[in-house]
């Protein structure tokens, strides 16, 4: 019986049997009005102060701006000027803004290498400031009731209290493409062939329109090169597009063809896949797909973290196991920064587990059955936790069954 089949037969059953409920979580931060160290009054003058007397460090009167990528706060000094100020990461740090929020004992580091939901202020390789947020989580911007105008207060809590973790998870990569192997690597490009997938019907990779890390031309190149017909981009809105298109340094002519032709799926995305939005542009994605012919092209702007949990769901429900789905993420992290199991396992090992573990576990958790609970992500049946997935977030079965049948191998028959 084909899997799809017996999830159907399943999930009628369910629908009668189980009532499900909303948990509403909410998020708060703990206020403290009493500040370790005296800080200038001038409060939003762009003004910074930057005062060493042992272990105190205090930068003050930082402005600060949404930043819409990552959920997060933008505090308006460059990562080589806060830097330059004497942090360092891995260091704890305090934020307080000058509305009252505050951030306590938060880690600085180069990269999200904090668990989903926890705080941290990032120095995120090719962005314009240093941003503070909640890892895939809600926007900070509205959960800290910000406005235009405010400004915030950053204090050294303990030097190097993250150090070890910020060692550990630390993953650097270059947007030069002399330092790759090949314009694949360099773009992180790739055709999926896992589980059941038709052969060369569906690829990944870096964005072939937003040139922030200076690989646009050579995805829009490659997805050239394969024929890809229908494009599904996670992260630009029509704004962006405008952008990109009225670029000085635009290269991507074919990408701009799939545009004009209505061949791209706007699918955008933030960070937080928790969210219920996240989860309806998923089912969005799948659902554009599955009205259109391929060969299909994923991405985001790096390929990475939004494109590798959209790619996990497709890879489950269309027969992927655990190990397969893994490795194709993490796969990724070599091509950008050399980590694979047979050069650094520790550091692949942590990267695993706190990226494309947590997502996975995430999405079992989520299954409206409660039938993977206790049960090892290696052991689950994927095609039924996906398609549970989905259908809980609003695709239809003809949808899906249109999805599955455009994407699979012809043949492919459960194999119970």
């Amino acid at each position: 019986m084909n899997k799809l089949l017996k999830y159907k037969i399943s999930k009628f059953f369910v629908i009668i049997l189980i009532v499900s409920s909303i948990i509403l979580n909410a998020c708060s931060v703990k206020a403290d009005n009493q500040s370790k160290t005296e800080i200038s009054d001038n409060v939003g003058a762009t003004k910074v102060e930057n005062e060493k007397n042992g272990d105190t460090l205090i930068v003050s009167n930082i402005p600060i701006c949404e930043e819409l990528k990552f959920n997060g706060v933008y505090i308006e000094k460059t990562i080589d000027e806060f830097n330059a100020l004497g942090f360092e990461y891995g260091d704890s740090v305090d934020i307080s803004f000058s509305n009252g929020y505050e951030l306590k004992d938060i880690p600085y580091y180069n990269g999200y290498y904090c668990k989903t939901g926890e705080a941290l202020l990032v120095a995120y390789p090719g962005y314009d400031y240093i941003d503070v947020c909640l890892k895939n989580s809600d926007s900070l911007w509205e959960l800290g009731n910000f406005k235009e105008g405010d400004t915030a207060n950053i204090v050294l809590n303990k030097r190097g209290k993250y150090k070890d973790t910020q060692d550990l998870l630390n993953i650097k990569y270059t947007d030069n493409r002399e330092d790759y192997s090949s314009d694949e690597v360099f773009a992180n490009f790739r055709n999926v062939k896992t589980g059941n997938l038709k052969e060369n019907i569906l690829y990944r990779g870096a964005s072939p329109i937003d040139n922030h890390h200076k690989r646009a031309k050579y995805a829009n190149d490659l997805i050239e090169s394969v024929g890809i017909k229908y494009d599904v981009d996670l992260s630009d809105d029509e704004k962006d597009f405008e952008k990109h298109f009225s670029s000085s340094d635009f290269a991507s002519n074919y990408f701009k063809s799939l545009y004009d032709a209505g061949k791209v799926s706007v699918s955008t995305m933030t960070k937080n896949y928790k969210s219920k939005e996240f989860s309806k542009k998923v089912v969005k994605a799948l659902t554009d797909m599955s009205k259109n012919e391929g060969p299909y092209y994923i991405h985001s702007v790096e390929g990475k973290d939004r494109t590798g949990f959209v790619l996990a769901v497709v890879e489950g429900l269309t027969g992927a196991s655990y190990e397969e789905i893994v490795n194709d993420y993490m796969k990724t992290y070599d091509n950008y920064c050399g980590v694979n199991e047979s050069v650094s396992k520790e550091k692949y090992d942590a990267l695993k587990l706190c990226l494309i573990d947590d997502m996975l576990q995430y999405i079992a958790d989520s299954d409206s059955t409660g039938g993977t609970k206790g049960v090892a992500l290696k052991d689950l049946d994927w095609v039924n936790v996906m398609g549970r997935y989905l259908t809980d977030n609003g695709m239809s079965f003809e949808d899906m069954d249109n999805f599955y049948n455009k994407l699979t191998t012809d043949n492919y028959s459960d194999p119970d």
